[in-house]
């Protein structure tokens, strides 16, 4: 946002555009800046016309709600490079200085528009982990916890990826990777544990 300095008890607008994103670009006596609509809580958005005059809690609500897109924006930056969980993208936008406030609803907004989305970031992140790692159940629940999802969402991905790939072959390729690099009898089965396969699964397959 860019806004002036000056500590002004009313608000004045000189212009408004509107763009079919929902988005708004305001230029007013206190400076210039964006929001989306959809942050208002006591403005109307028919009341944002040219030389209309905003004060107190107005003001205020137009200026949250310009925050709250500065949010949204730099968190879509971060969601086009790659998919986030809202866990991760939330202390990604902490770490830049945005309030929690304002975080909370630019994310509530981009999880209603599903821009984004848990489910979306476990299924991604189990494929790409998958890629050069050979691992289990148990340490696949894990990884995902550890980003802040939740466990209905943690099962689900797990669930949905040992659906479309075998553990038992993901366990095969963990031993021949494994015993490559020398390891073998009871380090080899402290090393499948670890790396979240069962002992039951391990006694079966060595």
């Amino acid at each position: 946002m860019d806004l002036s300095s000056q500590d002004c008890s009313s608000l004045r607008i000189i212009s408004v555009k509107k763009s079919s994103r929902g988005v708004w670009d305001l230029e007013t006596s206190a400076g210039a800046f964006f929001l989306r609509a959809d942050y208002l809580d006591v403005c109307k958005p028919e009341d944002i016309t040219v030389d209309s005059v905003f004060s107190d809690e107005r003001i205020e609500d137009l200026l949250q709600a310009g925050f709250c897109y500065s949010a949204e924006k730099k968190a879509l930056d971060y969601l086009n490079r790659a998919e986030h969980s809202a866990f991760l993208l939330r202390n990604k936008l902490i770490a830049k200085g945005f309030e929690q406030e304002h975080i909370n609803k630019a994310l509530k907004f981009l999880t209603k528009q599903n821009l984004l989305s848990d489910e979306r970031y476990a299924a991604a992140f189990l494929r790409n982990r998958s890629i050069s790692h050979y691992e289990g159940r148990i340490r696949l629940l894990q990884e995902l916890s550890a980003r802040g999802l939740s466990k209905a969402v943690c099962h689900k991905a797990v669930d949905e990826f040992f659906a479309d790939n075998d553990e038992e072959l993901i366990l095969q390729k963990a031993v021949e990777k494994l015993k490559k690099t020398g390891i073998c009898d009871e380090k080899l089965k402290q090393r499948l544990l670890k790396s979240g396969f069962s002992w039951k699964q391990i006694e079966n397959f060595i």
